[in-house]
């Protein structure tokens, strides 16, 4: 992330109005430490990942804490606690977030910044992103989600298209629906999912039809290299949101939970075909998933 570029925006003495909670997700100490040196304390707020400081323990924390950085820890709660944690400490008006596989491009945050004032209220901002493999090199259908799309809460319910590291939301949205919901399924996946669907309750979703992140695809990595993992990701997520406001599922969402369950494993299925993933365990194992969704509906 070019952050130097990101905040010279600001008129020379003007104090910037947004801070922002930057997640330290990285592999290595110096890794984070490089971000960070490059960061304005004015705007940003930093958030140690759990695996970080597993790694790197409170000799890193002393190393951030140079006298621009305030330094928040509690005990691992897992990445909702986490983030909670963090928002609950942010005193600007907007929340972004970057994991430690992506890449915010230099215009991110001022393009969509720009954007959320201009929209009068306070509302949900994300962008196009794109997927990489670790040689830099796009993949097929690397682009997304499409530019033309119309974002609502019915298509987001059907497909979650809002990628983590795009989002910039004003935080009374997230305080408005109590932040980031947690539960043990969703700590095996969909927070974010989760969060966005009650967001879309409060707010208007505002889309940049612009390419304004790389999204690293690599063996560890959740989001385009798992096809069941993405599934049960976003059952758990629409299973969270149903027991948020089970009265008004059907009408936000224009379905059925079972409906929404439906779709969503014959676009794993889909997905499955097109990464040639053709071994018997792996459709084995996301048909034992489909059925154990589409039973607890």
């Amino acid at each position: 992330m070019e952050a130097r570029s990101i905040m010279s925006d600001h008129p020379s003495g003007a104090a910037p109005d947004p801070r922002i909670i930057v997640a330290l997700d990285y592999a290595t100490p110096a890794q984070a430490l490089q971000l960070a040196a490059k960061l304005d304390p004015r705007e940003c707020r930093l958030k140690v990942g759990k695996e970080l400081f597993t790694v790197a323990g409170p000799a890193l924390v002393r190393d951030l804490q140079d006298g621009r950085i305030h330094v928040v820890s509690q005990a691992n709660a897992g990445v909702s606690a986490a983030r909670n944690r963090g928002i609950a400490e942010a005193s600007g008006t907007y929340l972004a977030f970057l994991d430690a596989d992506d890449r915010w491009h230099p215009r991110k945050l001022a393009v969509q910044i720009e954007r959320l004032r201009a929209q009068g209220v306070a509302a949900f901002c994300f962008t196009r992103f794109r997927m990489a493999h670790g040689d830099g090199q796009p993949g097929d259908d690397s682009l997304h989600p499409s530019s033309t799309l119309q974002p609502s809460l019915r298509v987001l319910a059907r497909n979650n298209f809002v990628g983590c590291s795009t989002v910039v939301v004003d935080r009374s949205c997230v305080q408005k629906v109590g932040g980031f919901p947690d539960s043990e399924a969703l700590r095996k996946g969909g927070q974010d999912y989760a969060l966005w669907l009650r967001i879309a309750t409060v707010a208007p979703l505002v889309f940049v039809p612009e390419v304004l992140v790389d999204y690293w695809v690599h063996p560890t990595s959740r989001v385009g290299s798992d096809a069941v993992k993405n599934f049960e990701g976003a059952v758990f997520a629409l299973q969270s949101f149903r027991a948020w406001n089970e009265q008004q599922f059907e009408v936000w969402t224009g379905s059925t939970y079972r409906a929404l369950v439906g779709r969503r494993g014959l676009s794993m299925m889909q997905a499955l075909w097109r990464g040639r993933r053709l071994d018997r365990r792996m459709w084995a194992k996301a048909m034992r998933s489909w059925a154990r969704a589409l039973i607890e509906s």
